[in-house]
């Protein structure tokens, strides 16, 4: 298994780190799979124990974010296959999001849904088929949720650019009130992940 651990640890992100995302000292730490390169169309799936407790976040997502250095790269794109909160073992959610920033946030949609899934009893699998006319999720192979990728401004969702591919286990922000830190929250917890694999949709001009 490949093992995401957080743990109650008062530390400090080294100076000079590129990649540390949030300066100054912090008394979690956590880990995070970040993909060097960019993806597209194709299946995506993930098999993964995901810990209970208040205050987890493990999620399981793509995203795309880039300088914009000419009009493509002003989309912003984000598809979330799932995000568990440690409080509601009982259930996962999937979200999109789509933007476009230039010169300023002209326009953006997002779209939740909630699904069941009782992940706190073992591992489960979590699929996406993202392709050009359609976005579909699935649960241990069923799926679960529908939409078309066709972008209508203010209106529809629509993602048509490469993205990273994320596999992370965080921690509630304050903002989730249902689902905070609390004395009782155990620590260290665990996010196990079997496999991730991902299939290239083949034929599509991209």
């Amino acid at each position: 298994n490949l093992v995401l651990r957080v743990m109650k640890k008062r530390g400090e992100c080294p100076k000079g780190a590129d990649k540390c995302q949030y300066k100054g000292i912090h008394r979690y730490s956590s880990g995070e799979i970040l993909s060097n390169s960019t993806y597209f169309y194709g299946y995506y799936e993930i098999s993964a124990k995901l810990p209970v407790g208040s205050g987890y976040w493990p999620a399981f997502w793509l995203w795309q974010q880039s300088p914009a250095t000419q009009e493509s790269d002003c989309w912003y794109g984000e598809i979330d296959i799932f995000e568990a909160y440690g409080s509601r073992p009982e259930s996962v959610e999937s979200r999109v999001h789509c933007g476009f920033d230039c010169p300023s946030n002209l326009t953006h949609s997002a779209d939740m849904e909630q699904h069941n899934c009782d992940y706190g009893n073992g591992y489960h699998t979590y699929g996406l088929l993202w392709l050009p006319d359609e976005i579909t999720w699935y649960i241990d192979g069923y799926p679960v949720r529908y939409m078309i990728n066709e972008y209508e401004f203010g209106e529809n969702i629509a993602i048509h650019h490469p993205m990273q591919i994320i596999i992370n286990l965080a921690l509630a922000t304050e903002t989730q009130t249902d689902n905070r830190i609390k004395p009782s929250t155990p620590f260290p917890n665990y996010m196990y992940v079997d496999y991730f694999k991902y299939y290239r949709a083949i034929n599509i001009d991209e």
